[in-house]
């Protein structure tokens, strides 16, 4: 059989993000990325209550941007044409001064998450989740620890939510069993596969992201979730923080490096991608022609 005939199974669970007249959809695909000229990710912006640092001798355009959420919410969607914004609050006070307005200001739908750090996450995304209500936002994130508590908020509220694994095909089908089994259907799980760089695991990753989306499309319901890749990461390789002489300017590096990484992760199925700077986002269209 070749290869345009190769017929599958299963398919990808198709999740719908944002409110009913500003929405994208995520999956529905009936067989692997390589085999379907229409296929195209879905594209994002990482945006901080924080800031966002990049190496002191990046020339940044948009650093004047970064202490107005609102306004630098607004020029994401409006220059770079995005898909989705992904947001990364700190504070319970930060999402009450900004979110209401952001969802006011902006029409694409939002990816919200917390420090990352326990007993801070919960309070953060319940606040946002309540503040969020009729949008249909995507949550960040259901672990094994800690899915219980996420995923109410998430059925409380009517949004949808990201279910973390590392790199683990297995532990990303038990996490997506319990929160089926919790009550959060198929068609509100994005699986965040968590996603390494070029140069520090990424062949690891793509590795497991590609045997997640085969099974699925076998027939694997409880893989077939559509994944997110956070592709900002390639920021924190010492290769786009750090000057080397013989390797040439730094901040094209720094672009190459979020790009490459993210077309490998691009091809082995990643459904959303969520990148940190906008010329490494424009070199990543450009490389695909979206």
């Amino acid at each position: 059989m070749s290869l345009e005939k190769l017929s599958f199974n299963g398919n990808i669970a198709k999740v719908t993000l944002g409110s009913k007249n500003n929405s994208i959809s995520l999956g529905g695909q009936t067989t692997l990325p390589f085999l379907d000229p229409n296929y195209k990710p879905k594209l994002a912006l990482h945006i901080s209550d924080s800031g966002l640092a990049f190496p002191n001798t990046v020339n940044d355009p948009y650093k004047d941007q970064y202490d107005n959420l609102v306004e630098w919410a607004k020029l994401c969607e409006r220059k770079f044409k995005i898909d989705a914004l992904h947001i990364n609050f700190s504070t319970e006070s930060n999402v009450t001064n900004y979110l209401p307005d952001i969802l006011q200001e902006i029409s694409i739908p939002l990816i919200i998450s917390g420090p990352g750090e326990v007993g801070k996450d919960q309070p953060i995304l319940n606040l946002c989740g309540e503040l969020g209500q009729g949008y249909n936002l995507l949550l960040c994130a259901a672990e094994l620890e800690t899915y219980k508590s996420i995923t109410a908020i998430a059925l409380a509220y009517n949004h949808c939510i990201v279910a973390l694994s590392p790199i683990d095909v297995n532990i990303a089908k038990q996490l997506n069993i319990l929160l089926s089994d919790f009550g959060l259907p198929l068609k509100r799980i994005v699986i965040d596969p968590m996603v390494a760089c070029l140069g520090y695991g990424l062949e690891y990753t793509f590795s497991a992201m590609e045997r997640i989306r085969a099974l699925a499309l076998s027939g694997d319901e409880m893989l077939s979730s559509p994944m997110i890749c956070f592709v900002q990461d390639a920021w924190r390789a010492r290769e786009t923080a750090f000057e080397y002489p013989d390797w040439g300017p730094i901040a094209p590096r720094g672009f190459l490096w979020e790009a490459s990484t993210a077309a490998s992760l691009y091809a082995a199925g990643g459904d959303l991608l969520v990148f940190r700077h906008p010329e490494s986002l424009a070199l990543f269209r450009k490389t695909i022609g979206v």
